[in-house]
């Protein structure tokens, strides 16, 4: 054996050491409890262990060599078990075979014999690793292996099997084997070694187990009193969760005044390293106080510093209260015993001793020393004739015959006798002896006598009971909530117009005359009393008398318990009188409080300072707070909130004569100031009623008539002005008519004829214009007059307006004046959509007054464009006006010179239907004037001016049309022969048929004989029969022949009413030759 073989042992032993690692890597326990495709990778890893364990044999000749694989196998099959053995032992045999030699035979029957030993060791020896024989079963089972592994030489040639039995036969018996053993241990060891880990593993989780499911509440602190573990029982003792609590200072859940003493706690346990059994207050996280029994260690480390407290928390919160109530019951208990004066003792029977407390002694009436102590003592302070009876009842309840309670008397001092019971109860020993006797003691001599007064209150409450105006009642209340042991006095009878003694203490029939409805009632307070005991009670109900009449009870009383019985007691009094006093005192306060809620003026009850204030709702309307704001202000802040006396002058006034009147102003919520007439009356010594009237309305029409009065004043002259000026107006046209008509009768000159005609038609005209104004005023102010926009350019509406305007100039023969259109405004191109017609008539009667009032100059107009606004202006050089006459010109009938010497004519209306226009058209008129300079006359119209024009418009070139009317047949109803004259001039001119009617009734022949006729011009103010009453019987004869209303009726509503009486048109007296061509042409293109 030289040192190449030791060598190669050791190496052999070190990889050895690794199969262990393998072990402790994949196996650990040696447990069979791997998958076979987890062991099969164990057997493989052992197998190259294995392989390399025969890379360095030791070489014994040509093809025999020696290695450690026999240990490896036996070692593996033991703690491996079958699979990764087996796994081996193919490998290596496989591994061995490829190597060849003469050893090969044998080196692969010492792998199977030894891995196959190992296997069947481990399987049938299931005993071999306890402790007292395991170390033994490694080195046997070492020699094992390797006696058969030196059989195993059997299988070497023959040459050579001496030789290498000899040569191996000391290392296989010494060597091998105490390898065998040292691998063994080294996997013993690593066996006991996990298992130990798993041991304390298991042993740590049954702690944490136990631990976190304890019923007793734990935690642990660092050194600064931070929580640094706890368990549930503590979290769910003080309802915080885990992460609520961990890293936080155990103070912070203790009540703030027990902080300090918490931190007094912590450094005793710093310091003794231990506190037992210390009460600690801690805060539940809903805020209630948990009481504790706390009991805490403190553990160190190995070097004996500081690791963490540990401590185990008890709830005594319960038994604290429980403690708390004992000690509060007893407490109780001996100041009732005191109270009720009963005395305690008692009495060891095996040794005869009694004992008395304090009260035992007060009712005895001695001191303590004169009583020994011992039964017979006791025994000769009572009565000599109740001795002898007390002392047998004692002896029958010590034998158990019957239990003591029994009364007997005692003398006291004074020779008095005292009545005194005794009760008690006996306890036996296990044998069935008695041993003790315990009990109390009553001095009943008082409550005998209150008994006996007590029956002769009662005898004499009897009495009175029988002779006073009230029923007297008592009854006691069972556990059923029965009244049992009643009593009701006499006099209810009398109460319910009964017969004597018809009651007779029966409530139930008592019940039977409460009317119906207030049965439920009575039964409910009834049943709040005996919930409610002490406490004082009153119903009132109705009966039904027996006579039919109807009473009203009131029944007061209260419940007290005595004892185990609870008593009902208390009086009935009949109130009928009274109820019927209230009943109409509460009809008249709710008249009167309808009387002040209906009032329209507003009224308030309040006392001297102000306050208390009661009110109706027309003080809430008139000051317009809220009735819950209202309550809170002083009547005198109302009438006086900056405190300048106006209040306390009013009161004072009140005070002194009872009453006062006077205008104030009332101070309302949003800031007005309203004017009331406060009346105010003393209603005694600390009440006024105060009534506030709002005269706003009053005022309003004193100064409306003040207004009115100036106005009237001034239009006395404005009236005598507008009569001279209509006068003038009017008669001048119908001047130069009339005159011009005369002066035509006989004339032959045609061209004097024709002048005459064109000054006739111009007068004519003008007197038309005048009353066409005064119309048109009237039609703006009703509101019946139409909006009718539509979309034109404002360029097209200024050289309109500029045609017109230089025909005016030259009517009113001012060739010289100067009319200007606005540059930028005819060139423009802007848009605009209003209504043109009404538009047009404003702008129209600027300019022409312009023309009016400008000798000399020019006129200038045009628009300017703001965004969508549009501001049109007539600009003159004109008169201008003077500042107190701009607002006069647009009154009606109004100009700046009203007098009977002005220059110029006109009624005063342009201006106001301007104004009226401005207004239905959502503009504004402004003016600037300069007396002697001029005026610039402007009007802004918003939101007017659009980006495009619509789709429809009317052709510049569209030709005038021509009215002829051959073929048809109209006839013509007036009862004035002027105006069918001229209708019947204009309309055969025009080719038409006409038939003439003066009358309704004609007009009705007339439809019905000429079946051709196709349209109907009715006058509408005839003579006999209306026009209107004719349309309607036309109707009747031909329906839907088209009637023309033609009138000199031209207010507001007059078209409509046409309209609605079945007319298809209407048409104004005087009528114009076009409008009506123009309108027969509508109508004919449209029936054919």
């Amino acid at each position: 054996m030289d040192g190449q073989f030791v060598l190669g042992l050791l190496q052999n032993i070190a990889l050895l050491v690794a199969s262990g690692v393998v072990f402790d890597y994949y196996w650990k326990k040696g447990e069979s409890n791997l998958s076979w495709v987890k062991q099969i990778q164990i057997g493989l890893l052992l197998s190259i262990i294995g392989i390399i364990l025969m890379l360095t044999p030791w070489k014994l000749g040509e093809g025999l060599v020696f290695d450690g694989r026999s240990i490896l196998l036996s070692v593996s099959g033991l703690f491996f078990g079958l699979i990764p053995t087996c796994v081996i032992m193919l490998v290596t045999a496989l591994y061995r075979l490829s190597m060849g030699g003469d050893g090969s035979l044998m080196g692969v029957m010492v792998i199977l014999t030894a891995g196959t030993i190992g296997i069947l060791w481990g399987k049938y020896r299931p005993h071999w690793q306890e402790p007292g024989r395991r170390y033994i079963e490694l080195i046997f089972m070492g020699f094992i292996v390797h006696i058969a592994m030196l059989g195993c030489t059997a299988f070497v040639p023959e040459h050579v099997r001496y030789t290498t039995f000899r040569t191996i036969l000391l290392p296989t018996l010494l060597i091998y084997p105490l390898g065998s053993f040292l691998f063994g241990f080294f996997m013993l060891h690593r066996l006991q070694h996990w298992k130990t880990k798993d041991i304390i593993k298991a042993s740590e989780e049954r702690f944490r187990s136990f631990y976190e499911n304890a019923p007793i509440a734990y935690h642990s602190l660092d050194i600064n009193g931070i929580i640094i573990e706890v368990n549930q029982s503590w979290l769910d003792m003080l309802g915080y969760s885990r992460e609520e609590m961990m890293g936080h200072w155990i103070g912070d859940f203790l009540p703030i005044k027990q902080q300090s003493g918490w931190n007094d706690i912590f450094n005793k346990l710093l310091v003794k390293g231990r506190v037992d059994n210390t009460d600690v207050t801690f805060l539940h996280k809903s805020g209630t106080e948990v009481m504790t029994a706390a009991f805490a260690r403190v553990a160190h480390d190995p070097k004996g510093d500081f690791l963490q407290t540990h401590s185990v928390i008890y709830n005594i919160t319960e038994r604290k209260k429980a403690t708390q109530s004992i000690v509060k019951l007893h407490e109780r208990l001996t100041l009732a015993a005191r109270a009720a004066r009963f005395g305690v003792w008692d009495w060891d029977i095996s040794t005869g001793l009694v004992e008395w407390d304090e009260t035992m002694y007060d009712i005895y009436d001695i001191q303590k020393e004169e009583f020994s102590g011992d039964y017979r003592s006791w025994l000769s302070f009572i009565h000599p004739l109740d001795s002898k009876l007390i002392n047998e009842t004692i002896q029958q309840a010590l034998k158990g015959e019957k239990e003591l309670d029994t009364e007997f008397r005692i003398i006291a001092k004074d020779g008095t006798e005292r009545l005194i019971r005794a009760i008690g109860q006996v306890t036996n020993d296990s044998a069935g002896y008695a041993v003790r006797m315990t009990g109390i003691n009553f001095d009943l001599t008082q409550r005998r006598l209150d008994k006996e007064r007590l029956r002769d209150a009662l005898q004499q409450l009897e009495v009175i009971a029988a002779n006073i105006p009230n029923v007297l009642w008592k009854a006691d209340i069972n556990d059923d909530g029965r009244l049992t042991n009643t009593y009701i006095s006499p006099v209810v009878d009398e109460f319910l117009k009964l017969s004597p003694n018809t009651i007779n203490n029966d409530w139930d029939m008592f019940f039977n005359y409460i009317l119906p409805e207030y049965l439920k009632i009575v039964a409910e307070q009834l049943k709040r009393a005996i919930d409610n005991t002490g406490q004082t009670f009153s119903i009132e109900y109705e009966v039904q008398r027996d006579d039919g009449s109807k009473a009203w009870f009131l029944s007061s009383g209260r419940t007290h318990r005595t004892g185990n019985t609870l008593r009902l007691y208390g009086f009935t009094t009949d109130i009928t009188e009274r109820k019927k006093a209230e009943q109409k005192i509460e009809k008249n306060e709710k008249l009167l409080r309808s009387y002040i809620e209906g009032a329209p003026d507003a009224i308030f009850i309040t006392d001297y300072e102000g306050k208390d204030l009661q009110f109706n709702q027309s003080a809430v309307k008139l000051t317009g707070y809220h009735s819950r704001e209202l309550k809170h202000i002083s009547l005198k802040k109302l009438i006086d909130p900056v405190g300048d006396s106006v209040a306390d002058v009013f009161y004072k006034k009140v005070n002194t004569t009872g009453s006062n009147n006077a205008e104030l102003f009332v101070y309302c919520k949003d800031g007005r100031k309203t004017p009331i007439i406060l009346s105010a009356v003393k209603i005694d010594d600390n009440k006024i009623i105060a009534f506030a009237k709002d005269i706003t309305t009053i005022k309003q029409t004193q100064d409306e008539l003040i207004e009115a009065k100036e106005k009237a004043e001034e239009s006395d002259s404005v009236k005598s002005a507008f009569l001279a000026t209509m006068s003038h107006e009017l008669r001048t046209p119908l001047n130069a008519i009339i005159g011009f008509s005369s002066l035509m009768e006989g004339e032959e000159n045609q061209s004097v004829i024709l002048e005459n005609a064109r000054i006739i038609n111009r007068s004519g005209e003008h007197l038309l214009a005048i009353i066409e104004s005064i119309f048109e005023i009237a039609l703006l102010q009703s509101g019946k007059s139409k909006y009718n926009p539509t979309q034109f350019k404002a360029a097209d509406l200024i050289r309109e307006l500029n045609s017109m305007a230089t025909i005016e100039k030259v009517t009113r023969g001012k060739e010289l004046l100067r009319i200007i259109a606005n540059e930028d405004s005819i060139n423009s191109n802007v848009i605009i959509k209003t209504d043109q017609s009404r538009l047009r008539q404003l702008l129209s009667n600027f300019i022409n007054n312009a023309i009016k009032y400008t000798p000399e100059g020019s006129v200038e107009f045009g628009f300017k464009q703001t965004e969508a606004a549009l501001t049109f202006f007539v600009k003159d050089t004109g008169i201008g006006i003077p500042p107190d006459k701009i607002g006069v010109i647009f009154e009606q009938f109004r100009q700046v010179d009203d007098s009977y010497t002005r220059i110029y004519g006109g009624v005063g209306l342009g201006l106001s239907i301007c104004s009226e226009i401005a207004r239905i058209l959502g503009g504004s008129i402004t003016l600037e004037t300069q007396e002697g300079k001029g005026s610039n006359f402007m009007f802004t119209l918003p939101d007017v001016v659009t980006l495009k024009p619509e789709a429809h418009s009317v052709s510049k070139d569209q030709k005038k049309p021509v009215h002829r009317f051959e073929g048809k047949t109209i006839l013509l109803v007036d009862d004035l022969d002027d105006n069918l004259y001229l209708l019947d001039f204009i309309l055969s001119a025009a080719g038409a048929n006409v038939l003439k009617a003066t009358s309704g009734k004609a007009a009705i022949e007339m439809a019905g004989t000429y079946k051709n006729i196709d349209i109907v011009l009715m006058d509408i103010k005839m003579p006999e029969m209306d026009g209107y009453t004719a349309t309607d019987e036309i109707h009747r004869i031909r329906p839907g022949l088209p009637v023309i209303a033609q009138t000199a009726f031209a207010m507001p509503g007059d078209r409509e009413k046409a309209l609605e009486k079945g007319c298809v048109a209407y048409l104004p007296k005087p009528i114009k030759k076009n409008e009506l061509l123009e309108l027969l042409q509508q109508l004919f293109s449209k029936t054919g």
